[in-house]
């Protein structure tokens, strides 16, 4: 990613910025054991995951417990580790404990390519791809 491991930062946690890419805002004040939301952009307000920030150490490592609201009583667990890669970032994502051909890991395994796309455009270039979310979830290959 042509984005410093600062830049890249802000872009997880910054509302702003994960409405952008995301189309949801992250809403926490990033400290350790807080609870953070992943709020619909669209206006409703409807929070699709929320969870507990496990580990926040700025510019490099963000763990946090990873719940859907549809299934609260088995959370997953999602780490983004950043590390300088020459004058850029280079940001590795483990989506854990979830099965392995479970709906819902196919859905997160279908949606975190698109959002790493959409964040990579953005860092790169100041504007996302043209997704259209929508459709990519009607033709399942998009999960909430």
């Amino acid at each position: 990613m042509d984005a410093t491991p600062e830049e890249v930062w802000r872009a997880l946690v910054d509302s702003a910025l994960t409405r952008q890419y995301f189309l949801h805002e992250h809403v926490s004040d990033w400290q350790p054991g807080s609870r953070w939301e992943h709020i619909r952009s669209d206006g409703s307000g409807i929070v699709d995951i929320y969870g507990i920030l496990l580990e926040s150490a700025s510019p490099r490592r963000l763990i946090l417990s990873w719940i859907r609201t549809i299934e609260s009583d088995n959370p997953s667990r999602v780490t983004f580790d950043i590390s300088p890669y020459g004058a850029a970032a280079c940001l590795t994502i483990i989506h854990e404990e979830r099965e392995i051909g479970s709906e819902y890991y196919n859905g997160m395994a279908a949606g975190w390519p698109k959002i790493l796309s959409n964040l990579n455009s953005l860092l790169e270039t100041g504007r996302t791809l043209n997704l259209d979310w929508r459709a990519l979830k009607k033709a399942g290959r998009w999960h909430d």
